[in-house]
This record gives structure tokens, C-alpha cells and sequence, in this order.
């Protein structure tokens, strides 16, 4: 794209495509344990299955974010037949998730503790992991100080717990999209050993123990979120048909040879530990895990409940492995690090002992949010020191308006210079393949109103690979004095149907009404309180204009639920260093 209009001048030419309005990725089953069980109804006993906490997403959704890789990621690859990052050294150790359902942790520091260690060339002294309480922990925990304060998501259903788990309803069920705001935020990731898996009195038992962290420990943090890629799917259901594709494989494996390991949700069949014998998708005299030719009445149950950390593949591992009855149509899997701990479950080791790992096939019809998380992990300091932010929620609780073709749209957050700084980066949320953004950083002067109503000193785009999180670096960095203000402004253009272009624009939600529960589905309940300030975040539309993202409209929910909202903050935030140390 080249450079934008100032004056922002058009013929509106607008056509809502849709409001999609994510909870969590498709909701959170807010329970803990067995509490999540009991909330499973119109299910026979013979199918239930314990969560690791993951709840379903909507397929609709997924296909829509997904899909085939593009273009730029479809060259043929020469990748080796086997391939496992254990071997490199680039894997932290097997972690034990119990007893809550905190898998969604596990799978994203898995992946961001992979990264960091191919950052640092393997080994990094007393190295032991990112802590998944801290990231659990804090996901829930509202902010509590600041003009953002009170913004935060919460379990929806606290009065359905039972007594023992007041104090640690902050570690419950959840998705890896909320892992990604709260690591987008900078809360963590912190180091396993500054705040480890235990409560307060070094146990991981069931009690009336506490697992509080100290709000001092927010923002402490050893590895700053940099990036995360949504890699494409491998099979995707396309007309009633599951379909395989080989260049989502390989785009996986791209991934995991250049960034580290991958976090991916998918279906765990009665795989947890204690449970003896195979079930339908489950060999445990392989311990391989496939979901293929789900019956017609079991869609609304066999659907992803777990996250898992990939770290490696074998495309010579052989489809008869797996369960007699949803064999794969072809050889290959993924290995796959889960967090049950070493126990009794899951494959040998070189000394026969249960390593923590499993195999998942390439076939696997449930298996999607492959994601991989990144992060700035130097030794030496983090590249930016100040992040400035308004959309704690993030991509936890999101509102996504999608415009096409002619009618350009854009968002914006000013900002005010906490002191004289130099700003280098921003950030950006895309969700389609190959979607190009456009940043423009103006200095504002003190009557201004709107966004661009001020001294343009920035202007870059990039086009990315995959949707996902990302961080945008200026061409030039922008030098700003203390107490300035600055608008950073961003469009958002990626491919659509039929050619056409289409522009998205990416806010916090809120109820509209201004009650704090948004009641998705029976099984997943979130609280979301968005605390967007006016001045704060605008929307741009041709022939409209800028607007205050509180003055604008709601929103209807997504799958015709009944439910409005409205806008929270812009999903921009702005990366800066003081200049004497920029």
C-alpha cells in the first residue's frame, strides 16, 4: 500500500461482511477439575473425558482464521524425514499441569521456552522454564491500578465453586489466546523458579491452600512476547469433507525448525493418567493419538479439550499405530510434549521410563490453533523497556469488524510520552494469510482531536505470512519528548474472496449493556470489563471520518446469541526506549 491520505477523504462504499466477537477463541469453560465435568451435560458416562482446559472453538471460525497457508509460505521444503528439537537441546522439561486445567499455559510457554532457548544457542544457566502459575494466575487477574484499572477477564460462574477452590479460581480452564494477551501485556513471562506450580505451602495438593502471586509480580517478566504465528491447519473440514493438506504440514514444520516448538489444541480421548487400556482414538500401546470418521452425533463432543506443545515429527511413523477403527489415511505424526508429568503415562524414554510425550498424527481431524509463540529472551536486556497499552483484554475478548473493497478503515491509539523517549515499534493483530498493515506515528499537538490532526513522522508497512500477533518495527525510530502526545495509526488490509480486499479493524469488547457477564455457551461463562477511556482508542471510516471508540456503535454477537457489545480499546500498542539508552 502506499502512503495514505492525511485528509482521509473518500466515497463510502462500505459492506459489513461480519462482526465476529471472540470469547476466549470460541469461550472458556470456567471450572476447575472435576468442576468442569459436572458442567458437561447430554453426554453418556462412556464419553465423558477429563479436560485438560481447553474449551471447543467454533469450526466456522477456525476456518475462516486458518485455512491454507498463502502463497508466500507454499515453496517445496526439503525437510528431513525425523526431526526433534529434544535432540537439539531446545526443549525445557516435561511439567505436571494437576491439579488444575491449566493445559493452555503449558502448550504456550512450551513453545515460547523453545524459542528462547534457540535464541540463546541451547543450554542457558539455570534455565528452568517460564512459570505457569504466574501466566495462569495473572490471565484473571483485573488490573488493578492505572486508567485501565478494573479491566480484566474473570470466571463467570465463581458462585458455582465449591468453597476449596476460592482462592485459586484464577487457575482455570482457558485458551491460548488468553495466554497470548496476557504475555502480550508484558505480564511474564516470569521465570519457573521466581514463582513456581505450588501453593503457598510449596504443595500442589487439593485444599484451602492459596496460589495468590503478588501484584508486585505483574510485570516481572524474563521473556518479552515478540510474535505469535497462526500457522495453517492440516486438515480442515471444507463442505462436510475432512481435508489433508501437505503445505500446512510443512509450514508447521517451517516453523519449528526456524522458531521452536508449537502449541496445538486437539481432542484427548480418556488419555490422562491412572486411565489403563486403549479408548476410540487412543493407542496406549503406542501411545498415539488420532481422531478421524467422527460419527455425525459425536461432533458436539469430540472437539478439541487440550493443549500440547509439538516438538518435533516422523513422517515414517506408520498409520497402524494408531486405534483400530479411525486409523489415519496416511504414515506421519507429530511429537507431542503434554503436561501430565513423567508418571505412568506416556512413551519410553532410552531408559524406558515414561518421558511425558505422545505421538499425534498429521491426520488428526480435531487438531488446530497451531500456534508459535515468540519472544525477546536476550541475555542482555530486552530490546524495548516501555510498552504503552490500553488492551489488557487483547485478543481474549475481541471484536473483529471486517469492511471490503472500497471502503477504507483504520484504527488508532494516542498515547502520551511517559518521558523523553525514542519509540521504535508497535504492534499489530492480523488474521488472515498475507495481510499487509500500515502504521503511520504522528505527533500530536496540544488541540488536537483526531488521530492524524498532527506532525507525521513515521510511515511503514509490512505484509505477514501468517495472522497472528506481531511486532512491527519502524523503518526510522521517533524521537519524543516528555509528556508529548502521539497517535499511532494503523490499516489493516488482507486478501478476501474473489480477490477483493478486505480491511479489518480490531478492538477490546465490552457488554454493551454494561453487565460483566457474556454467557457464551452452557459450558463457558466469561466475565470481560473493558475500561476504554475517551481520547483513548478511534476508528476511522471513509466518509465518515474518526471516531471515539466510545462513541461508537455496539455490535451484535456472533452465531445470532442475542448479545451486544461494545468497543473496548484498539489493539495497538507502542514499544519505546529513553533516548539515553534507545
Amino acid at each position: 500500500m502506499g502512503m495514505m491520505d492525511t485528509g482521509r477523504h473518500g466515497k463510502l462504499r462500505l459492506a459489513l461482511a461480519f462482526t465476529v466477537l471472540i470469547v476466549l477463541a470460541a469461550g472458556i469453560a470456567l471450572a476447575v477439575g472435576a468442576i468442569l465435568q459436572d458442567e458437561r451435560d447430554n453426554r453418556s458416562a462412556e464419553a465423558e473425558v477429563e479436560s485438560g482446559g481447553l474449551l471447543p472453538i467454533s469450526p466456522e471460525w477456525l476456518e475462516y482464521t486458518y485455512g491454507e497457508p498463502g502463497q508466500a509460505v507454499l515453496a517445496v521444503n526439503d525437510f528431513p524425514e525425523k526431526f526433534d528439537l529434544r535432540e537439539e537441546g531446545l526443549v525445557a522439561q516435561v511439567e505436571d499441569q494437576s491439579p488444575f486445567s491449566t493445559c493452555w499455559a503449558f502448550g504456550a510457554l512450551g513453545s515460547l521456552e523453545s524459542n528462547a532457548l534457540m535464541q540463546n544457542d541451547g543450554a542457558r544457566a539455570g534455565f528452568s522454564g517460564y512459570s505457569e502459575h504466574h501466566l495462569a494466575w495473572f490471565a484473571y487477574e483485573v488490573q488493578r491500578s492505572g486508567d485501565q484499572e478494573g479491566e480484566g477477564a474473570t470466571p463467570a460462574n465463581l458462585g458455582t465453586f465449591d468453597p476449596q477452590w476460592s482462592s485459586v479460581y484464577h487457575m482455570a480452564a482457558g485458551s491460548p489466546y488468553l495466554a497470548l494477551s496476557t504475555l502480550a501485556s508484558w505480564t511474564g513471562a516470569e521465570d519457573q523458579a521466581t514463582v513456581p506450580y505450588v501453593d503457598d505451602r510449596g504443595s500442589t495438593e487439593a485444599g484451602n491452600e492459596s496460589w495468590r502471586v503478588a501484584e508486585s509480580l505483574r510485570f516481572d517478566a524474563r521473556n518479552h512476547l515478540t510474535d505469535v504465528d497462526f500457522l495453517p491447519t492440516p486438515v480442515i473440514e471444507q463442505d462436510g469433507e475432512h481435508v489433508y493438506s501437505q503445505a500446512a504440514v510443512d509450514a508447521v514444520k517451517r516453523s519449528i525448525m526456524e522458531n521452536g516448538a508449537v502449541s496445538v489444541s486437539y481432542y484427548a480421548d480418556q488419555s490422562v493418567p491412572g486411565e489403563e487400556g486403549n479408548s476410540s482414538y487412543f493407542n496406549r500401546d503406542t501411545w498415539a493419538s488420532c481422531v478421524t470418521g467422527v460419527e455425525e452425533f459425536e461432533r458436539d463432543f469430540i472437539v478439541p479439550n487440550h493443549v500440547v506443545t509439538i516438538v518435533g515429527w516422523d513422517d515414517a511413523y506408520s498409520k497402524d499405530n494408531y486405534t483400530e477403527g479411525c486409523r489415519p489415511a496416511g504414515d506421519g505424526a507429530w511429537i507431542a510434549k503434554n503436561s501430565w508429568g513423567r508418571g505412568t503415562w506416556s512413551l519410553p524414554d532410552e531408559n524406558g521410563e515414561p518421558s511425558g510425550y505422545f505421538y499425534l498424527s498429521y491426520y488428526d481431524e480435531t487438531a488446530c490453533e497451531f500456534m508459535s509463540f515468540q519472544g525477546d529472551a536476550v541475555e542482555d536486556g530486552f530490546e524495548y523497556e516501555r510498552n504503552y497499552q490500553y488492551d489488557y483484554l487483547g485478543m481474549s475478548a475481541m471484536l473483529v469488524d471486517t469492511e471490503y473493497v472500497d471502503g477504507e478503515a483504520s484504527t488508532a491509539n494516542v498515547f502520551v510520552a511517559d518521558g523523553d523517549e525514542e519509540l521504535g515499534a508497535v504492534s499489530a493483530v492480523t488474521f488472515r494469510p498475507e495481510a499487509s498493515v500500515e502504521v503511520e506515528v504522528y505527533v500530536l499537538g496540544e488541540d488536537a482531536v483526531v488521530p492524524d490532526d498532527g506532525r507525521l513522522v513515521a510511515h511503514t508497512a509490512e505484509t505477514f505470512d501468517y495472522g497472528g500477533y506481531h511486532t512491527v518495527e519502524l523503518d526510522e525510530p521517533v524521537d519524543l519528548a516528555a509528556d508529548e502526545r502521539f497517535a499511532v495509526v494503523e490499516t489493516i488490509e488482507a486478501p478476501g474472496e474473489d480477490g477483493e480486499s478486505v480491511y479489518q479493524v480490531y478492538f477490546e469488547n465490552a457488554p454493551a449493556d454494561e453487565a460483566s457477564s457474556l454467557r457464551w455457551t452452557n459450558l463457558s461463562q466469561l466475565e470481560t470489563t473493558a475500561r476504554a477511556n475517551a481520547g483513548e482508542s478511534f476508528r476511522y471510516d471513509e466518509g465518515i471520518g474518526w471516531r471515539d471508540a466510545t462513541e461508537l456503535d455496539t455490535r451484535a454477537c456472533l452465531y445470532d446469541q442475542g448479545i451486544r457489545v461494545k468497543y473496548g480499546n484498539a489493539l495497538i500498542k507502542a514499544f519505546a526506549n529513553s533516548q539515553d539508552e534507545g
